[in-house]
C-alpha cells in the first residue's frame, strides 16, 4: 500500500476515478494532501450523484485494492466502487467510474 498521499502521485486505491466519502473530516484530510502535493488550499465540496440508487456499484474485495487497471471490470462494468479507506477503516470511500461522470453534480 502506497502511504498517505501517494494516491495524488497517480496511485489510487481503486483505480483511476473520482473519490468521495460521507466523512467531513476525511474529505478535508485528503483535501489538504493534494493541496500539498499539487499546490492550491484544501477544500472539501458537496457531491450530488443523480440516481445513485439506479447505478451499478461493486464492492472490492481487500486483495484487489490497488491493483485494479483501468481495463478491470470493476472499472468497465460498473458506475462506482465502494470500500473502506485502507488505513482508516471503518471510514468507506465511494469511487466513481468515468461512466457516470455525467450524473455527478459537485457544490
Amino acid at each position: 500500500m502506497p502511504e498517505t498521499g501517494r494516491n495524488f502521485r497517480g496511485y489510487a486505491q481503486l483505480g483511476e476515478g473520482f473519490y468521495v466519502t460521507p466523512d467531513y473530516g476525511m474529505a478535508l484530510y485528503f483535501a489538504a494532501i493534494a493541496a500539498r502535493q499539487a499546490g492550491g488550499v484544501p477544500v472539501a465540496l458537496e457531491v450530488y450523484a443523480r440516481n445513485l440508487e439506479q447505478m451499478t456499484k461493486a464492492r472490492v474485495p481487500r486483495r484487489l485494492w490497488w491493483t485494479l487497471a483501468a481495463d478491470s471490470s470493476y472499472i468497465t462494468d460498473f458506475d462506482y466502487l465502494v470500500a473502506p479507506i485502507d488505513g482508516f477503516e471503518p471510514i468507506r470511500q465511494l469511487k466513481f467510474n468515468p461512466r457516470a461522470y455525467h450524473a455527478l453534480i459537485v457544490r
